[in-house]
């Protein structure tokens, strides 16, 4: 009976590994993967210089005071005066915003004697309120800047030089960026003694902002006379793509 049994279970064994086989193709055969073709890998960079036409920055108004109530009411009073300036500049409510306001105390300097611990004593408060401009003649910069310090900002911040509408000139920088890839691959594949194929692949490996152009050790509180030399120059856009090709036979 043993033997009988072995026998029969044979053929089942043989017809139930047949469907891997088929799948696995006969021996001599491969399928093709995605994972198997010969490919080369390249990046390219795109740059596009563009004349920047409008200018963000911020500018601080401070004020001290016995009381926090007398510092609110003094800052609040320069601010007042700062942004009606500006509105008088011609600049848009839109283009205005109070983008920090706070009151903190301050402190004597005196130092505790080592035998008694004492908190540090409230002198005063200090109020402040800076506001946010987007100035969208960038020729009226120095203007504008010269006229705050006037009305009483005493503290700035850094200008940024942007341009409004980036699209255009984002679009140019990635194909730029896209033309130096398929350079590079070219290159890379005659080297090679080897055809280019199709591309396989291409990701869009983002942009580079432009840096802001830092303008607070200009020592905005020496500006008294004539208004701020400011120089515009030019944002740098950058766009970065990596692409695949595919190594054709």
């Amino acid at each position: 009976m043993r033997i009988a049994l072995c026998r029969t279970l044979l053929p089942l064994v043989i017809l139930a590994s047949a469907p891997a086989w088929a799948e696995q193709g006969m021996p001599g055969t491969a399928a093709s993967s995605p994972r198997d073709v010969a490919r080369i890998s390249v990046s390219g960079t795109g740059e596009i210089s563009v004349k920047p036409d409008m200018a963000v920055t911020t500018v601080t108004v401070l004020r001290d005071a016995d009381t926090s109530r007398a510092a609110v009411d003094a800052v609040n009073e320069a601010a007042a005066k700062v942004i009606s300036e500006l509105k008088q500049l011609g600049i848009e409510a839109r283009d205005l915003q109070t983008s920090d306001f706070s009151i903190s105390p301050r402190y004597s300097n005196q130092v505790p004697s080592p035998d008694r611990q004492q908190n540090p004593e409230i002198i005063g408060y200090e109020a402040r309120n800076s506001v946010t401009i987007r100035i969208r003649d960038v020729a009226r910069i120095g203007e504008v800047l010269d006229r705050v310090v006037t009305q009483g900002v005493n503290q700035g911040g850094n200008i940024s030089f942007v341009v409004s509408d980036p699209a255009p000139a984002r679009a140019d920088a990635r194909r730029k960026a896209v033309e130096q890839a398929r350079s590079a691959a070219e290159t890379l594949a005659e080297a090679a003694g080897v055809k280019l194929g199709r591309i396989l692949s291409i990701n869009d490996g983002g942009e580079m902002a432009p840096m802001p152009v830092a303008f607070a050790q200009r020592g905005m509180m020496k500006m008294e006379d004539a208004s701020v030399p400011v120089e515009v120059g030019e944002n740098t856009i950058r766009a970065n793509v990596d692409m695949v090709f595919e190594i054709a036979e």
